[in-house]
C-alpha cells in the first residue's frame, strides 16, 4: 500500500440505509488485510452475534437463531423453524424420498 493518507470514509449501510463513518485507521486495517469495506454499519453488523435460543420440537435439542436468519423469515412472512438443522434436513430428505415413491406409483 502507498503512503497515501487516507481521510473519513463515510458510508451508507445497505441493510438500514444509516450512514455511519469509518477513520483511517480502520480502513487501513481493512486494506492491509486485503478485506473488503464493511457495507454495514456497526449496528447492523452486531445483529450477526445476537442469538436467540429455541428447542427443537423433535429432539428437544437446543438450537441458535441469529437476529438476521430471524429478520429474514419475518420479511418474507414465514415462522421460525421449530426444528434444529438435523431435524429439518431429515424432515426433508425424508419429504423428498416420499414423493419420488409416489411418482413410481403413478
Amino acid at each position: 500500500m502507498e503512503n497515501n493518507v487516507l481521510d473519513v470514509l463515510e458510508i451508507t449501510c445497505e441493510r438500514c440505509g444509516k450512514k455511519f463513518e469509518m477513520p483511517p485507521a480502520e480502513q487501513k486495517f481493512y486494506l492491509d488485510r486485503g478485506f473488503t469495506m464493511p457495507k454495514k454499519c456497526p449496528d447492523c453488523r452486531k445483529l450477526r452475534r445476537q442469538i436467540e435460543k429455541h428447542i427443537c420440537v423433535d429432539c428437544n435439542a437446543e438450537f441458535e437463531i441469529t437476529e438476521l436468519e430471524k429478520e429474514y423469515y419475518e420479511q418474507r412472512g414465514f415462522q421460525l423453524p421449530k426444528r434444529c438443522k438435523k431435524c429439518r434436513d431429515f424432515k426433508k430428505q425424508r419429504n423428498n424420498i416420499s414423493s419420488v415413491d409416489e411418482e413410481e406409483f403413478d
